[in-house]
């Protein structure tokens, strides 16, 4: 998230000598090719997922999905080596870690980042 409060996508970078971060997106014309300062606290990466709707689903997103009809809200995490969901297991089915492999339906409902 930069200072005005608005979500940006791009190359993340850090700046020499500083903690400042930095998102380099070469897509927006408005901004061309300059870097634009973010929050790096509210840093998420993308994980190659989208929700049922559509959206990309990043790090820090808040999900709501179903198993056996019960409504579960859930983080998206990064384990390291792959992404899953914030305490997701059902041990009749899965390795801790492994939300995604299931192609698990969600929905995106805000982020931890949220001042909600």
């Amino acid at each position: 998230m930069n200072p005005d409060g608005y979500w940006v996508t791009g190359d993340l970078i850090h700046k020499a000598l500083t903690v400042q971060s930095m998102i380099v997106d070469y897509g927006i014309a408005e901004y061309g090719c300059y870097p634009i300062e973010v929050d790096s606290n509210t840093l998420g990466q993308y994980t190659g997922e989208k929700d049922c709707m559509g959206h990309k689903a990043f790090t820090g997103d808040k999900i709501k999905y179903f198993i056996d009809g019960e409504e579960i809200e859930g983080v998206i995490i990064d384990c390291g080596w792959c992404f899953s969901v914030e305490d997701f297991y059902n041990p009749c089915y899965d390795y801790p870690t492994m939300a995604f492999s299931e192609d698990l339906n969600f929905t995106i409902i805000g982020t931890i980042h949220d001042k909600n």
